[in-house]
Order: structure tokens, then C-alpha cells, then sequence
């Protein structure tokens, strides 16, 4: 029965869409180790959980996000936003799952999972978790680097900010912006979470990847884990 539960939480521009790839290409080899890869749920499912293919859980992280944060997905899609009875029976279906899994550990992978901050959705992570051991893992990359990154994906995904103040948005882009207080990341995530340098991960290996399988005790040979991608097309989320 599952044991351990290891959430990737990116955040964006880390090399996290690489990252969701290579559990993708790898989910067989990675169960026959111990380790089973998580799919995304159906945005709005309540407790009779559906599963999509995505190793991005993007809809499981959305049962969490609080209401009041327009998130990139939340302005491409409309399911997004659940009730707080379909979240919570949500994330009390996707436990009963998980620790119903035969592999000892569950690999959970949303960079919108780095959007948490409040202790509302500190108190959803632990109805998600409850029984498990978590292993939240953050990648802490530049702050001046991330924001110029992150400005060039907004720029990409052609999304329009609101008008007014943008503090607190996703358009926050700020060298004080809530998005690079990694600080406030790794206080919502104490006493559990560990961290990864960006840059020093890319200095030892040319991937943020091998840091991440080392991390997790990953076997070796598996696909991709060697090879560079900037895959991030598409919606942020």
C-alpha cells in the first residue's frame, strides 16, 4: 500500500512540463520500482474521481487554489473553480485511491501547486495527504531570471491582465512579487518540503531532471532523464 507521497510543485519555468514528460515516457518502469505516477483528475468530479492522461495535475492542484486566484488555467477554462463540496469530496476520493495504490510511492507533479499560500489550502493539502507521508519538492530558480521567464510565457499564452493593481495576480512581475517569495513557498510547505537549486542543478548536470530523480530515488535508466527539453508550450497553469 502506498506510503510515501512525493509532490513536485515546479514552480513554472523550472523545467517542470520536462519533468511531467519523462514520468509520462517512463510510468511502467517507474511502477515496477515503486513508484506510481499520478494522472490528473477531471476538474469538477466530486468523489467519483475520473482520470485523464496528463502527468501535469493541474485539476487536482485547482480543487486547492483559492477561489479568488485567476490562475492562467482558470482564464482558458471555465471548471476550474470548484464548489468547496465538490473539492473537498474530490480530494477525499483521490486519498481513498491513493492509499489504496499497491506502490509504495505516488509521484504527484503541478507547478500550480506553487500557488499556495493560505492556511485554507494548507488544510485541503492535508485532507489530500491524510495517511501519507508528503515529500513536497520546489525548485528555487533566480528571482530576476523567473520573472523574465515567466513574463515571456504570459506573453506567450497571449493572456490580458486585469486592469488596476496587480499585486497578488499572476501578473505580479515586480522584483517584490508574491510569485519569487520563495520564503512564503517554503514556510506553507514546513516542516516537509525540500528544495533544489536551479542553477546549481544546471551547473551539475545540464537538467534540472537528474536532480529531481536523484532527489526521489528514481531508478536509473530511464527515458529522457539525461536530455534537455524546453517543452512548455501551451497554457500555464
Amino acid at each position: 500500500m502506498a506510503e510515501r507521497l512525493f509532490l513536485h510543485i515546479g514552480p513554472h519555468k523550472t523545467g517542470t512540463t520536462a519533468f511531467q514528460k519523462v514520468l509520462d515516457q517512463n510510468d511502467t518502469q517507474l511502477l515496477d520500482a515503486g513508484f506510481k505516477v499520478v494522472r490528473d483528475i477531471e476538474a469538477v468530479c466530486g468523489a467519483d474521481l475520473t482520470f485523464g492522461q496528463s502527468t501535469n495535475c493541474y485539476g487536482l492542484a485547482h480543487q486547492i487554489i483559492r477561489s479568488d486566484l485567476i490562475t492562467p488555467m482558470r482564464m482558458a477554462r471555465r471548471d476550474m473553480k470548484p464548489s468547496p463540496d465538490e473539492a473537498i469530496a474530490s480530494l477525499k476520493g483521490f486519498n481513498v485511491w491513493a492509499r489504496s495504490q499497491p506502490a509504495p510511492n505516488l509521484i504527484l507533479s503541478s507547478e500550480a501547486f506553487s500557488f499556495l499560500r493560505t492556511p485554507a489550502e494548507r488544510a485541503l493539502i492535508d485532507v489530500m495527504v491524510e495517511g501519507l507521508d508528503i515529500v513536497p519538492v520546489a525548485v528555487k530558480r533566480d528571482p530576476v531570471s523567473w520573472l523574465r521567464s515567466w513574463s515571456g510565457q504570459l506573453q506567450k499564452m497571449k493572456l490580458t491582465p486585469p486592469i488596476g493593481d496587480l499585486g497578488d495576480t499572476v501578473f505580479d512581475l515586480a522584483e517584490t512579487s508574491w510569485l519569487v517569495d520563495f520564503d512564503a513557498v517554503t514556510a506553507f510547505w514546513r516542516p516537509d518540503g525540500t528544495v533544489i537549486g536551479y542553477e546549481a542543478a544546471l551547473e551539475r548536470h545540464e537538467s534540472i531532471i537528474p536532480a529531481l530523480a536523484e532527489l526521489m530515488g528514481l531508478p536509473s535508466g530511464l527515458i529522457g532523464v539525461d536530455r534537455w527539453e524546453n517543452v512548455g508550450a501551451g497554457v500555464g497553469q
